[in-house]
């Protein structure tokens, strides 16, 4: 099955910031833009809603920094920063 999804901004606006998960600050939102350096997890990822284009906004983050939780698919998700550092994020764009 394939999804697509179109694009928040037009062409002609500047491109996106890409960074990992676990550089994105509570109450920051993006779009899942891939995964770097899994092998396996990539899939399990997959299979728990976290799907390349899909919108993805930092919630909460424990009180040492580990686990972060995620809104994603409508449903939170709880990551340890292990695994964030290999999800990317193009970030929204908050300023008009």
């Amino acid at each position: 099955m394939t999804t697509t999804s179109s694009p928040a901004t037009s062409p002609a606006d500047a491109p996106s910031t890409v960074v990992t998960l676990n550089q994105i600050a509570v109450g920051d939102c993006g779009h899942i833009a891939g995964f770097d350096g899994l092998n396996g997890e990539a899939t399990r990822l997959m299979e728990m809603g976290l799907l390349v284009g899909g919108a993805i906004r930092v919630t909460r983050v424990a009180p040492l920094g580990d686990p972060i939780e995620i809104r994603v698919m409508g449903y939170r998700l709880s990551l340890r920063k292990s695994m964030a550092r290999h999800i990317l994020v193009r970030l929204a764009e908050s300023r008009a």
